[in-house]
């Protein structure tokens, strides 16, 4: 199954509340979204998607002219998929911007994040609060951050480690140094 994109001048996916696709289908609706030629943002509000979406991404997206993708919320995948989300945000050529509002990802997504940053073009990562994640989990995260040559601004908002203790952090390249990756 493939979607026929017939809006070539569509620039924003917004999906908010349930997203209710089958496994296939949100393989489809994966590659489908990599080579729509104008879409910047894709904005995921309260949304489960399928696992497959996450894993058919990571193969399309050097293909993707995605700069934008915001998720509030919802985000609940299993580790493989988190594995091949993060694979996906570093190999997109055109990826500028990522925000995290509330997302449950797995710790997997951190540690896949830190093999394939220094390929990133990120230039701001807005990471706000969500369930807490593994001090291993966040060490790999700021080892990825600190190989990512683009990053200019970095803001982490109530990111809770898993010794229930709140990381808040607004930086930018200027001040991006203070930052240490050993935790």
């Amino acid at each position: 199954m493939e979607l026929q994109v017939i809006d070539h001048e569509l620039e924003l996916i917004g999906h908010s509340g349930g997203l209710d696709i089958s496994a296939a289908a949100s393989e489809a609706y994966a590659k489908s979204i990599c080579t729509m030629p104008n879409l910047k943002t894709l904005e995921l509000e309260e949304v489960n998607i399928p696992d497959g979406f996450f894993l058919a991404l990571k193969t399309s997206a050097s293909e993707a002219r995605l700069e934008l993708i915001r998720h509030s919320g919802g985000l609940d995948i299993s580790a493989a998929a988190s594995e091949a989300y993060a694979k996906s945000i570093c190999t997109m050529p055109n990826l500028k911007t990522l925000e995290l509002e509330e997302v449950n990802i797995a710790d997997g997504f951190f540690l896949a994040l830190k093999t394939s940053a220094s390929e990133a073009r990120l230039e701001s990562i807005r990471h706000c609060g969500g369930p807490s994640i593994s001090a291993a989990a966040l060490q790999a995260y700021a080892q990825s951050i600190s190989t990512m040559r683009n990053l200019r601004d970095l803001e982490l908002e109530n990111v809770i480690i898993a010794d229930n203790i709140s990381v808040s952090l607004t930086t930018s390249a200027s001040t991006f140094g203070l930052w240490s990756p050993s935790l």
